[in-house]
């Protein structure tokens, strides 16, 4: 420990001042009452370095000054913003020995390790969302657990290393908002945080916060907003038909290299045709990415290295390999279940229980089968009963969505079951 910083400033000054009095006094030939001078001041001081309270010193904190009517704003609690820099280097976490790295339960991180199958999709909206000419926006569709939110989160890190890029991400079923002018305040909060800009007047409607975008689009920024769950966004009652369209004029506009990206499950034409307040044309701006089944092989390699980072050589791992390629049906999210619990049994040297696994899956099963039409269902009730439906429009869209394989069977055995007791 630094003994100055330990005394103190003030404690090293006085005993500066008893030393050049105690050399003062032994100057004249006095030794010894020198000496006794020296002890008893230093004595003084100390007993009152102890008894004397501390005084505490607080770093000054710099006085912001707010608008007058910030006041009334609420506080950013529905959008996370960053300002893209392009010296961050984007590190995989690699699986870490003897701990299970799949997740159950939620979307996956940034940069989790267990992130795949994805790479061909994400290339193709980096390439939209760069687009030297005009950058584009997307739309990412996928049934429910498909991987939409992990897609988001993985693009949301890459546009962190963007030179000039402020992306925001937000989801649905965080939003606070009781009407428009405050998605546009909270929006533009968002951007000014990521911009460190302050004392800045906040743009309370859209015609303010145009124009904000506008001049720093002219100054060589970028702006992507990202909304998961987008198809929840047209059920607020507040959010009209101007409200879209403006979002489609920022999108639509060059001059406010403004860009989205929304997941759905439906495709965004659907969502337009049943809400009339997008308006018919919001979706044609949009690059549409379907989300169904992981590709296979990928997906055997995939779950072999990841296996074999976190375990190690385990014996027979590739016909376990199998059994969770065919119980998950290569959909993301139930990948990482059956995954999951695998991996815990082979730890533990127990087998695996299909009929626990598929009460796990069982009402995630129930989403799926509630946002199927009545004519899709009666498709899915005829394979699951070993019925051929061959190619149609229907049976394309099912297998488009992930519940129907390339050979127009159910994605899972566990699925198949479930579908099953429904006759």
């Amino acid at each position: 420990m630094n003994i100055i910083a330990w005394l103190g400033e003030t404690w090293v000054n006085s005993v500066i001042g008893i030393v050049g009095i105690v050399i003062g006094i032994a100057s004249l030939g006095n030794f010894d009452i020198a000496i006794i001078v020296g002890v008893i001041l230093f004595i003084i001081l100390l007993l009152r370095s102890f008894i004397s309270p501390k005084k505490v010193i607080k770093p000054s904190v710099p006085d912001v000054q707010l608008p007058d009517h910030f006041e009334n704003i609420p506080q950013i609690n529905n959008f996370k913003y960053q300002l893209g820099n392009p010296e961050i280097q984007i590190v995989q976490n690699t699986c870490i020995p003897n701990k299970n790295p799949f997740v159950d339960g939620k979307a996956l991180c940034p940069n989790s390790p267990v992130f795949f199958g994805r790479d061909n999709e994400l290339r193709k909206i980096q390439s939209t969302l760069v687009r030297a000419d005009n950058a584009g926006s997307v739309s990412i569709v996928g049934e429910n657990k498909s991987g939409k939110s992990s897609l988001l989160f993985q693009i949301y890190q890459w546009l962190g290393a963007q030179y000039q890029t402020i992306s925001i991400h937000t989801t649905m079923s965080d939003w606070q908002f009781s009407k428009q002018p405050d998605f546009f305040v909270h929006l533009h909060q968002a951007i000014c945080s990521a911009l460190s800009l302050h004392d800045i007047e906040i743009a309370m409607d859209y015609e303010a916060f145009k124009e904000f975008v506008r001049d720093y689009a002219a100054q060589g920024y970028y702006f992507v907003l990202l909304i998961d769950e987008f198809d929840k966004m047209v059920k607020y009652p507040n959010f009209d038909n101007e409200f879209f369209g403006n979002m489609r004029s920022l999108g639509d506009n060059p001059g406010y290299h403004f860009s989205f990206v929304l997941s759905s499950r439906q495709d965004l034409e659907t969502i337009c045709d049943n809400n009339k307040a997008l308006g018919s044309e919001f979706w044609n701006i949009f690059d549409t990415h379907i989300l169904g089944l992981l590709d296979e092989k990928i997906a055997r390699q995939s779950l072999l290295d990841f296996m074999k980072a976190s375990l190690g050589n385990v014996r027979g791992l590739n016909a376990k390999i199998d059994e969770i390629l065919q119980l998950s049906g290569r959909q993301p999210f139930f990948m990482q279940v059956v995954a999951s619990e695998y991996w815990w049994a082979i730890g533990d040297k127990k087998d695996v229980k299909p009929a626990d696994i598929s009460y796990k899956l069982r009402p995630h099963f129930k989403a799926l089968w509630k946002h199927c039409s009545e004519r899709e269902r009666k498709v899915l009730l005829l394979v699951a009963n070993g019925k051929h439906v061959g190619e149609n429009p229907i049976t394309q869209e099912l297998q488009q969505r992930g519940l129907l394989t390339e050979d127009y069977q159910l994605f899972s055995p566990l699925f198949e079951q479930f579908v099953k007791n429904k006759c």
